[in-house]
């Protein structure tokens, strides 16, 4: 698996860091812009086949149950680059970017699924 992701989340939120590689999968909403801001994840636990990521890019969470679509990291490294240091962080983190603003943050909720 090749590591993806700088700078090192550990160093900038300190936090242990979990990478993703080009082949793992994440969730991504449908609808999603690869293009405009807000962009919004969340990542729980690793399950087999899924890196635990899912990445949305409105202001709310969407619930429905086919909300989201499995893609290869590999192809948010050319469409949206500057997510990926943030696909390091571990298991139980979130992050938030729109314009001139980025947070992220620990929610121990997510590792409860």
């Amino acid at each position: 698996m090749e590591p993806l992701g700088e700078p090192n989340p550990e160093q900038r939120f300190t936090c242990p860091v979990d990478p993703v590689g080009l082949d793992d999968m994440l969730a991504v909403a449908k609808g999603f812009s690869w293009t405009d801001l807000p962009i919004n994840g969340l990542r729980h636990p690793r399950t087999e086949g899924l890196s635990g990521w899912y990445l949305w890019s409105s202001e709310t969470f969407p619930e429905a149950d086919d909300a989201f679509e499995a893609h290869h990291v590999r192809h948010l490294t050319h469409q949206r680059p500057e997510i990926m240091a943030y696909l390091a962080l571990p298991a139980g983190w979130r992050f938030l970017l729109a314009p001139g603003y980025e947070d992220v943050w620990p929610d121990d909720s997510l590792l409860d699924v």
